[in-house]
C-alpha cells in the first residue's frame, strides 16, 4: 500500500467521514497561515511612487516596512487577547493574524525621503525615484 493516501485505502465510512469534514473548511485560509493585502501603486505630481495597502485593523506600530531589492516590503501582526470572568464562568480567547506583501517598484527607488502613514486602514507610502544619470558625452584625449 505504498503511496496511497489515507483516502484511497480507508474504509468507505471513513472516506465519507473525512469527505465530510474537510468540505466546509476548502477555500477557508488557515487561521496560522500568512495571507496577503490588496495594494494600489501610482504616482503623485512631484513623481513619487504612491503605495496604498489596505490593512484594516492594524495599528501603525504592528507594521514594519522596509526597502528592499527596489521593492516594498510590507509586514503587520495582530495579537489580541480577552478574558472575562463570570460567576459560574471563565473565558479566555486569544487571535492572531499577520500579513506580508513584497511590492516591486517601478524606476530606482530613492531610500532617503520616503514618507509612511496610516489612516483608516489605509496605508499610503510615498517613495520617492532616485534621479537618473543623464547622458554625457565623453572627449576622446
Amino acid at each position: 500500500m505504498t503511496g496511497l493516501t489515507l483516502r484511497e485505502w480507508a474504509p468507505p465510512a471513513l472516506r465519507t467521514l473525512l469527505r465530510n469534514w474537510e468540505e466546509p473548511w476548502r477555500g477557508v485560509p488557515s487561521l496560522m497561515e500568512e495571507t496577503e493585502f490588496p495594494v494600489d501603486i501610482s504616482k503623485d505630481t512631484e513623481g513619487r511612487v504612491v503605495v496604498r495597502a489596505t490593512l484594516p485593523g492594524f495599528k501603525k506600530d504592528e507594521i514594519n516596512l522596509r526597502i528592499e531589492n527596489n521593492a516594498l516590503c510590507v509586514t503587520a501582526e495582530h495579537k489580541e487577547e480577552s478574558e472575562s470572568k463570570g460567576e459560574d464562568y471563565y473565558r479566555r480567547e486569544r487571535s492572531w493574524r499577520s500579513v506580508s506583501r513584497t511590492i516591486p517598484l517601478p524606476g530606482q527607488a530613492e531610500k532617503n525621503g520616503i514618507d509612511a502613514e496610516l489612516k483608516d486602514g489605509i496605508l499610503t507610502v510615498r517613495v520617492p525615484q532616485a534621479k537618473e544619470a543623464k547622458s554625457q558625452s565623453i572627449k576622446i584625449h
